[in-house]
């Protein structure tokens, strides 16, 4: 390429002569290149479309391979959030989908019956144990209810965290919204593996009172103080086997805070 008189014109040489029937194609190629316009006259040099200043980088082609992510990776779902370490580090390995459920152990050459040990109907991946196994889904309707929130439950983990985010009114409320999530995969997580290696299973009553307890645990240790039932109740009123409920919790707190038709009561004059 050259210019002379302001005028561009290139210079082409080919390594054979044209055939006549290249001819059409020659005049193409010819006419493309004088329409398209060039800015410069400095040497040609090879451009990295996804990242002209930096060039080629190993990250720019990962993320343009794996394609557009709709969901920015919600880390302040998980990190930021008044949970343990150690939950908030397996709710992390959860949200990239690499927790050891059985389909990332068959990845790994480990040879077992591919079965989900919750519903026992279904082959075990991470988005099916967390949302949408039966037994799961029952205890995230569960939570829904007590919220009064209609829910549609995406397909993945990292959607779901994404996605999950609002105060419904009051703060406190929102607090306890926000570390449901982690707090009702730990307890699946625990369930899964009670089941897996002890041969042990909870009854559903008993696995919804293992959730509600693990949730006050966090919240009393996030306050600093021990956090009563009363003031938990009034937070999360369970509208789904109440009662059955709160016999439940008070069986576990009797000793140290109420008897039954007590808290049965004060439950009576709140609703009132």
């Amino acid at each position: 390429m050259r210019f002379s008189n302001g005028v561009l014109h290139w210079e082409i040489q080919f390594c054979r002569e044209v055939h006549n029937r290249e001819m059409e194609a020659f005049r193409s190629f010819i006419h493309s290149i004088y329409s398209t316009p060039v800015r410069g006259t400095e040497e040609d040099k090879r451009y990295w479309l996804p990242c002209k200043r930096k060039g080629f980088t190993v990250s720019a082609y990962y993320h343009l391979l794996i394609g557009h992510n709709e969901h920015s990776f919600p880390w302040k779902s998980i990190w930021k959030q008044k949970i343990p370490s150690r939950v908030a580090f397996f709710v992390w390995t959860a949200a990239l989908g690499k927790c050891l459920t059985i389909d990332n152990l068959r990845k790994r050459k480990v040879c077992i019956l591919d079965w989900c040990y919750m519903c026992k109907c279904s082959s075990e991946s991470v988005s099916h144990l967390f949302l949408h196994c039966p037994v799961a889904a029952e205890v995230w309707d569960m939570v829904f209810g007590l919220f009064g929130v209609s829910w549609v439950m995406p397909s993945s983990v990292v959607g779901l965290l994404a996605c999950w985010q609002g105060h419904f009114g009051r703060l406190r409320n929102g607090v306890i919204w926000k570390i449901v999530p982690p707090c009702l995969m730990w307890c699946i997580w625990k369930e899964r593996n009670n089941r897996c290696f002890e041969d042990s299973e909870r009854a559903m009553p008993n696995y919804k009172l293992l959730f509600f307890r693990t949730l006050l645990e966090w919240f009393s240790v996030w306050r600093n103080h021990s956090f009563s039932l009363l003031d938990f109740i009034d937070f999360v009123i369970f509208v789904l086997d109440l009662f059955s409920l709160v016999y439940s919790l008070c069986a576990w707190v009797s000793p140290f805070f109420f008897n039954i038709n007590e808290v049965l009561l004060l439950i009576k004059k709140k609703r009132a």
